[in-house]
């Protein structure tokens, strides 16, 4: 940068200022300092004086209402604003047409009518002395101007459609029943009959609970069971081998001829079933009083042939029978021949399996398993393999000692809950 520029980052533009105008009461004179001071005085008077922008809006609104269209289109086309005069033209065109219909400039629509007359008002001569001028009928009209006739209008009446009138019209739905006169609803429960309600509702589902739970005892007991005739294989028969809920689906035949003796006994011989005499009453067990008398019938010639099967000998002639198929009985004695046979099979594993098995000796235990519930049964035939066997139900698993079954790391404990 060469000498003869300035800097104008350098100190004399701030140094070298113009002094300020002084404000000395010398250099004004005294008729400058009254017109300041009345010019201030104006302004603050004129400020104190003005109305705020919301008022001055709401007198130019109270302005515009007061004031009629019809008023403001004359003064527009007193003014002859271009713009206005569009907008009249516009406005005439519609007076023109409603003046075509009758309608006048100062009017209103709906009906006219005609403004009731005023009654005289006898207020000064009611208080008058003997002197006092009297009222005459003409004198009203002499005293008070004329009355300025306003149109009063009125508004359009709405008509309601009052539905169809004839032969073809349809009554309308009736209306809704009305409340009794206490005030409650017909339909409504009372007090008593919902207490009931709630209390028939628990105790519906108390008993569902409650059936439900009991199947689902049985359902683990059945499994349970299972389990011990699986592991008593070699030790042999155990009461709880029982089932309470199904004891002539789980008892064996010996320990059966024991506790009900007269279900299995035998019935007489087919010669004299056929020979007319009636079938003699059988105790019924469980569920058998409720079966048809076929069902009976067929049970009962079952006991017949396994009563008869050690006894009777087939002949030569039945060997034809049955050989050829000749005669009417060919197949009912081929169906006894194989249930004859199952049964005998059978009777034969049972032999095989309990040999040597003490049946008096179960039937307390027998007994008292089947006056058991199935909750009762599944707790102790729970016990029985935890504490003869070393297996838990609930853990699913056998241990191999007492000590891993008891100790840390075992089972958590002989009820559900706690596993």
């Amino acid at each position: 940068m060469s000498d003869s520029e300035e800097d104008f980052m350098s100190d004399k533009f701030l140094l070298n200022l113009p002094p300020p105008p002084s404000s000395s009461s010398t250099s004004n004179t005294y008729t400058a300092r009254r017109e300041k001071a009345a010019l201030t005085g104006n302004r603050s008077g004129l400020a104190k004086n003005q109305l705020k922008a919301r008022d001055l809006e709401e007198v130019r609104r109270r302005e515009g209402m007061g004031r009629s269209l019809f008023e403001r289109e004359d003064e527009d086309e007193a003014e002859g604003g271009e713009s206005e005069s569009q907008g009249g033209k516009k406005g005439n065109k519609a007076m023109e047409m409603m003046m075509k219909m009758g309608w006048k400039v100062g009017e209103g629509l709906g009906k006219k009518r005609s403004p009731s007359p005023t009654p005289p008002s006898h207020a000064s001569s009611a208080r008058a002395g003997l002197g006092a001028k009297r009222f005459k009928p003409g004198d009203e009209l002499e005293d008070t101007p004329p009355p300025k006739l306003q149109p009063i209008t009125e508004p359009i009446r709405v008509s309601l459609w009052a539905r169809r009138k004839g032969l073809s019209a349809r009554e309308p739905s009736p209306p809704p029943l009305p409340l009794n006169p206490s005030g409650r609803n017909p339909d409504a429960l009372g007090k008593e009959q919902m207490e009931r309600l709630a209390k028939e509702a628990d105790g519906f589902r108390a008993r569902q609970g409650h059936e439900w739970g009991e199947r689902d005892k049985e359902r683990k007991g059945r499994k349970c069971r299972d389990l011990l005739v699986g592991y008593d294989k070699e030790k042999g028969f155990h009461a709880l081998h029982v089932l309470p809920f199904d004891p002539l689906g789980t008892m064996p035949r010996p320990i059966l001829k024991l506790i009900y003796p007269a279900a299995l006994s035998p019935s007489p011989s087919p010669s004299a079933s056929r020979s007319g005499s009636p079938l003699p009453n059988r105790v019924a067990h469980g569920k058998e009083e409720n079966k048809s008398q076929a069902e009976r019938l067929r049970k009962q010639m079952r006991r017949d042939m396994l009563s008869d099967i050690d006894g009777a000998e087939v002949g030569d002639d039945e060997e034809k029978d049955v050989r050829f198929g000749v005669g009417p009985d060919t197949a009912p004695k081929r169906e006894q021949v194989e249930d004859e046979e199952k049964k005998k099979g059978e009777q034969v594993e049972e032999k095989e399996d309990y040999e040597g098995v003490d049946w008096e000796e179960h039937v307390a235990g027998t007994k008292r398993v089947l006056s058991m519930e199935p909750g009762e049964y599944l707790t102790f035939i729970v016990n029985q393999l935890r504490h003869e066997h070393l297996f838990c139900f609930w853990c699913a698993y056998k241990y191999s000692s007492w000590d891993e079954l008891e100790g840390p790391g075992g089972c958590p404990g002989e009820e559900e809950d706690d596993h």
